[in-house]
């Protein structure tokens, strides 16, 4: 193991597990980079704002958001495809297209 990672600290290491096929990727790093690529492909990051109310057009196939900032602005947009990144208030998100919550 010191022969690829010569600079790691050898105190009470009692085992190691290799595998070269196998990689390690950091969870938050992978979603800035996504976030960084879509922002310079023109997509729009909202911050500190609540998804109040969401609409399917079915027919012209394009959803409309309205949105409430922190500041107390309302906003509303239309748009093609919607990521869901509400985080803790997703499932919030999801019930307002009529998805229930599918987890316990």
């Amino acid at each position: 193991m010191l022969d690829i990672e010569p600079d790691l600290c050898q105190d009470n290491i009692i085992g190691a597990l290799y595998s070269p096929n196998e990689y390690v990727v950091d969870p938050y790093l992978l979603a800035l980079s996504n976030l960084y690529s879509a922002v310079g492909s023109g997509a729009v990051l909202l911050t500190d704002t609540e998804v109040i109310q969401t609409t399917w057009d079915a027919k012209n196939k394009f959803w409309t958001l309205n949105t409430k900032s922190s500041d107390g602005k309302n906003n509303c947009f239309t748009t093609l495809s919607v990521v869901n990144c509400a985080g803790n208030f997703s499932d919030d998100v999801n019930r307002m297209n009529g998805h229930l919550d599918d987890f316990q």
